[in-house]
């Protein structure tokens, strides 16, 4: 069957099976519908530090207040190390994020192994 979206864009069942499938196995190319910022496990906020900042340019895509977000602890000869976040809070002046962060969350992108 083919249905059509309020912005005109049309779709059948093939492609609703092939999105759920997507969203429970994983989206290819990596793709993740969160924003995805690259984080400095030191950088505390001064004012609160529950919070770690990051900065926008280290995001890959602008995140709302409240967004759940995938933190990313970079590294050069290892596999990143990944958990989850929420955007507390956004200085748009000196475009700067506030997160709140499931340390819990963390493990290594590749294997899944935690700390």
């Amino acid at each position: 069957m083919k249905y059509t979206a309020a912005d005109g864009t049309e779709f059948t069942d093939q492609d609703i099976e092939r999105w759920a499938t997507e969203a429970e196995e994983g989206f290819p190319n990596g793709l993740n519908l969160m924003p995805r910022i690259a984080i400095d496990p030191n950088q505390f906020s001064r004012k609160d530090p529950k919070l770690l900042v990051s900065s926008f340019e280290d995001a890959d895509k602008f995140p709302e207040i409240g967004q759940s977000v995938l933190l990313v602890q970079e590294h050069e000869n290892e596999p990143n190390f990944v958990g989850i976040g929420k955007v507390h809070s956004i200085n748009e002046k000196y475009e700067l994020i506030y997160l709140e962060v499931d340390w819990s969350s963390f493990h290594d992108e590749k294997t899944h192994k935690r700390a």
